[in-house]
């Protein structure tokens, strides 16, 4: 079963609520306001086999950028991985990227996800972690730190 999101990029998942959900969770992160987790959790709960959804929620807490969050983020990456088998190919480059980030190697899921750009170039999300990654690495390449608290 696939779907496609509001930009006609593929999902593994075939369900237009579902799908809407996960967009207006992430029309929060974009706008920075609203609870993109708490939507997210929503979606989650009624679809657990949503793989972009576990995507999303494990992409987007890469940006917390707390030590705290780090478990939700294992957890969510860790719920994507299980269902690899019902992911497609973006869905599974959002999940090496995730766990590429999990793993300390913040370039590696840069480029992960520019991949997944490569091939999906309206992934919104992918677009929106680059962008927002890449500033982070040039701060750490002026810095020589990331700025974890």
């Amino acid at each position: 079963m696939t779907g496609r999101d509001f930009r006609g990029v593929p999902v593994s998942y075939d369900n237009a609520e579902a799908i809407a959900a996960l967009e207006a969770a992430h029309e929060d992160t974009l706008a920075f306001q609203g609870d993109a987790i708490g939507k997210i959790e929503a979606v989650l709960k009624e679809h657990p086999s949503f793989v972009m959804a576990h995507c999303f929620k494990a992409a987007w807490l890469t940006q917390a950028m707390e030590t705290r969050i780090y478990g939700e983020m294992v957890r969510s990456v860790e719920a994507a991985e299980a269902l690899i088998a019902r992911a497609n190919d973006r869905e599974r480059g959002h999940i090496r990227a995730v766990r590429a980030w999990v793993e300390g190697d913040f370039s590696s899921a840069v480029q992960t996800w520019e991949a997944v750009l490569t091939e999906y170039p309206f992934d919104l999300l992918a677009l929106q972690l680059v962008h927002l990654i890449e500033g982070l690495l040039h701060i750490q390449d002026m810095t020589g730190r990331l700025g974890l608290t």
